[in-house]
């Protein structure tokens, strides 16, 4: 479990960041908060190479990223939170960022990738799957309901 607190996660171009233990109970999960400053933002750049998985039982079972819900969307064109390694990028688990903008370029590469987002940008080849989700600790999945209003 890594907190970051009143600063951003963030992997820039040529950087490696992987989880060689990451299997089973033993996954990670990376939660964006803050002790009364701004909450953070993700960034993965293209050219990163990125392998998370989050843990598949416990308190956090299947939460790979977490951004607190006292987050604010800068409100610009540009999306808050960027997810855009490509073929580097290896998340397995869900991402939840309940009041922001998230841009995703790429597969997450992952036989469970969950997104949860205020908005969604999706750039290029992207895909989403649910088909592993069971073994990664997601076993209830999450139901969207769309409400329609009729006159």
């Amino acid at each position: 479990m890594y907190y970051v607190t009143n600063g951003n996660f963030s992997v820039r171009l040529g950087a490696t960041v992987t989880c060689s233990t990451c299997a089973g109970s033993n996954g990670v999960t990376i939660v964006l908060t803050t002790t009364g400053g701004t909450v953070g933002t993700a960034q993965i750049s293209p050219g990163a190479t990125v392998s998370l998985e989050a843990p598949n039982s416990g308190r956090f079972s299947g939460i790979l990223f977490v951004q607190d819900p006292l987050a604010v969307s800068s409100g610009s064109t540009t999306p808050d939170n960027g997810f855009d390694a490509g073929a580097g990028m290896k998340l397995t688990g869900l991402l939840y960022f309940p009041q922001t903008t998230v841009a995703f370029q790429g597969n997450p590469g992952a036989a469970c990738a969950l997104l949860v987002a205020k908005q969604v940008v999706i750039e290029g080849d992207s895909n989403f799957t649910t088909a592993g989700c069971s073994s990664a600790g997601l076993a209830t999945l999450p139901i969207v309901n769309t409400i329609a209003l009729a006159e």
